[in-house]
């Protein structure tokens, strides 16, 4: 599957550019501090622009999700990605749909050259829920 993310080519590449060439800082360990370096690649974290930037990567992830058709859905309502922070939860009505969402997120991070999903920092749940057919 292919497909043409929001975010140009020409725009991610200015954008990184702004960032890396304006994004300087240094380590603070107990009261010392290390020379001054340059981020070359990534976004300074406690940065003003950090959530934006990275709520307009992330969105990228959820519109893809949506887009796939796999998941739980509530009158309608896609509810198969949930956020919070930097915290991606993903609901699916069995273990073959919840691996198509974790297919479609990883396809989406890696166009986007974000961190491909950490297995150590994450879970998966399972509950079987009551039939709803009456």
């Amino acid at each position: 599957m292919s497909w043409v993310s929001p975010i140009s080519e020409s725009n991610k590449a200015a954008a990184q550019t702004i960032l890396a060439n304006h994004s300087i800082t240094c380590v603070k360990w107990g009261s010392v501090l290390s020379r001054s370096f340059r981020l070359t690649c990534g976004i300074r974290q406690g940065g003003v622009l950090s959530p934006h930037l990275f709520a307009l990567y992330i969105d990228n992830v959820v519109d893809r999700v949506k887009a796939s058709n796999v998941g739980c859905y509530y009158k309608l309502t896609c509810v198969s990605v949930l956020l919070y922070a930097n915290d991606i939860l993903l609901l699916a009505p069995s273990i073959t749909a919840l691996q198509q969402l974790i297919f479609v997120c990883e396809n989406e991070l890696r166009w986007l050259d974000m961190t491909i999903i950490n297995v150590r920092k994450s879970d998966v749940g399972y509950s079987r829920w009551p039939s709803l057919q009456h």
